[in-house]
């Protein structure tokens, strides 16, 4: 698990979105960065290039195991596209470099102890291969490609549900960037008894405490939603409103269609189904979720986080990169390390920020094995302006056999007192 935190306007959004980017890349006849798609957001080539600089050039780096390679694209104004002007590729401790000499597809070769040559390249996307090569042609593809091509990305602004859903468009590996086709996926996967509707209905029945369900109707279908049996009964009093003496139970029918509901029981449907696909191995496992806790309140915050946890956790768990601006996600990943659900080595933390001139940075911060945070993390991140004389944190409390706490967060602290207040509160005995 990757988490992704910072100030609005930091980058955090454009790095998340670089991996669907270069997603698209990767099925691009031409070369360069795919812009054409919903991760472009419209853009072209220039909107990629830093505001901080002139420079016409891009460079892109990307490694997997003990292969690195270097792409540099630079745009050309006049042909209005991009070109590969360099390209470099280290495997094995060996670099290699390809250098543009401007006279159409040629490039040249250099490598350790043999003499450089030039040849003729096709290149789309970022994948290059040689044409007429003889009988060992150079052929390099991005490091990471596989995962690459299976990229799922949901945008952090997702589709609402509609009251009517049609039973058509295709039966897709990959969810819609705003989630638009998970009422769709979700219904084919109950017409086909995939473990993926059950995964999902399973996170709604035991985290959202509410039955979510498809209904056919012709054509169409509905998805619904309704209370599981032991919900507690609604009780008017005399005046007609709530916790009065007669109880109002509703019938085991009673459903309500997802888009009747508040925004937080749709908005994460695309969310969860996503993950109940990659966990399933019905849909990618590579996935990238822009702030996923949106519209849930902090607890039902908690158990999605909680949730994925116990998923990436699993042997050969999904991988997910995930945005959020939310304490509670991160507060619940400590306790999950702390518990033992997953690892210090399963999670890392970058914080995004920016220096006086502009320029972004993505600070690596690591865990400890008391899932204390290690590198630039700022202490008050989340209250930092806030006004308030009092400072409250969340605080993680582990106690051992011989009664030990660790504490990872201030729970109260008062600027006008001398020392801290900690308010601790238990779960279990």
């Amino acid at each position: 698990m990757t988490l992704v935190f910072g100030y609005n306007a930091t980058g955090k959004s454009a790095l998340l979105r670089m991996l669907p980017l270069l997603r698209d890349t990767l099925k691009s006849e031409s070369a360069g960065i795919n812009m054409g798609l919903e991760a472009g957001r419209g853009g072209s080539f220039p909107h990629l290039l830093s505001r901080l600089t002139s420079s016409p050039t891009l460079a892109v780096e990307l490694e997997e195991g003990d292969v690195r390679a270097r792409y540099e694209l630079r745009y050309l104004s006049d042909q209005r596209r991009q070109a590969l002007v360099a390209a470099s590729r280290t495997e094995a401790g060996v670099t290699r470099t390809l250098t543009w000499t401007t006279e159409g597809t040629k490039y040249e070769l250099t490598e350790p102890g043999h003499k450089p040559r030039t040849m003729s390249l096709d290149v789309k996307g970022l994948t290059l291969n040689e044409q007429g090569g003889g009988p060992t042609p150079l052929s390099w593809s991005p490091p990471g490609a596989q995962d690459l091509a299976d990229v799922q990305w949901l945008d952090a602004v997702r589709a609402r549900v509609q009251r009517n859903e049609r039973y058509d468009g295709p039966d897709d590996r990959h969810l819609k960037y705003d989630g638009s086709n998970a009422p769709l996926l979700l219904a084919r996967a109950r017409l086909d008894d995939r473990e993926s509707f059950g995964v999902t209905r399973r996170f709604y029945k035991e985290h959202l405490h509410q039955g979510l369900g498809v209904e056919d109707h012709g054509d169409q279908f509905q998805v619904v939603v309704s209370p599981p049996r032991g919900a507690p009964d609604l009780r008017l009093n005399d005046l007609g409103g709530l916790n009065g003496d007669a109880p109002i139970s509703p019938p085991s029918s009673f459903v309500v269609n997802l888009v009747d509901t508040g925004e937080g029981l749709g908005q994460v449907l695309p969310i969860v189904l996503a993950l109940a696909r990659a966990a399933t191995n019905e849909g990618p496992r590579l996935l990238v979720l822009e702030q996923p806790e949106l519209h849930l309140h902090p607890a039902r915050q908690e158990a999605l986080t909680r949730w994925i946890c116990e998923l990436v956790g699993k042997n050969r768990g999904p991988k997910v990169v995930l945005e959020t601006h939310a304490e509670n996600v991160l507060l619940s990943v400590l306790l999950a390390v702390l518990e033992g659900v997953m690892t210090p080595d399963d999670v890392i933390i970058y914080w995004v920020h920016q220096d006086e001139t502009g320029e972004s940075f993505a600070e690596r911060v690591t865990l400890d094995e008391l899932a204390r945070p290690q590198g630039l993390w700022p202490p008050e991140v989340f209250h930092e302006g806030s006004g308030s004389r009092g400072r409250s944190t969340s605080c993680v409390i582990r106690a051992d056999e011989t009664m030990r706490v660790t504490l990872l967060g201030s729970c109260f602290r008062s600027r006008n007192w001398s020392s801290p207040r900690w308010l601790i509160s238990c779960s279990s005995p």
